[in-house]
């Protein structure tokens, strides 16, 4: 009998492991981007060029960032659980401030945006937020990366 009683208690407790292993498990993400646009600003007073992409999601996604430098300059933003299966980024609107953009899927469902500056670039001259969705207005989440550079105000091009 006390037999039968450790091998249920036993059975039990194993099955209870297993099923909070399984619940704890990470789960795959339905996370896709749902559009990629460009925006671009120029002041002509102080010669500040504004170029602002903005990748917009079905639903809200974690978002870490970190800047390399020499020799190549670039922004790596990274998306976790957001699938990067045939994502197209068109060309930057301003190639003094962005010269490239890629897409690098990794193989634990994160995708990295990587931007190549043609220079040196500071803290203050780039910045990464999130927009949280909303239904009123159809907006949906949106990941904002903003780069700008100063130039003299005689050497902008306005398009």
């Amino acid at each position: 009998m006390r037999f039968r009683y450790w091998s249920a208690l036993l059975l039990l407790s194993l099955s209870v492991l297993f099923t909070s292993m399984v619940s704890a498990a990470p789960a795959e993400t339905d996370v896709k981007l749902t559009g990629v646009r460009w925006s671009r600003t120029a002041d002509a007073v102080t010669g500040l060029i504004k170029v602002r992409l903005i990748l917009e999601t079905n639903s809200p996604v974690e978002v870490d960032q970190f800047l390399t430098s020499m020799p190549n300059w670039r922004l790596v933003v990274s998306l976790s659980g957001v699938g990067g299966d045939n994502i197209k980024i068109p060309p930057s609107p301003d190639a003094s401030v962005v010269t490239k953009m890629s897409v690098v899927k990794s193989p634990k469902n994160m995708t990295h945006i990587v931007v190549d500056f043609p220079g040196a670039i500071k803290q203050d001259q780039y910045s990464v937020t999130t927009v949280q969705s909303d239904p009123r207005t159809k907006r949906p989440f949106q990941v904002i990366i903003e780069m700008q550079k100063t130039v003299r105000p005689s050497e902008l091009k306005f398009l």
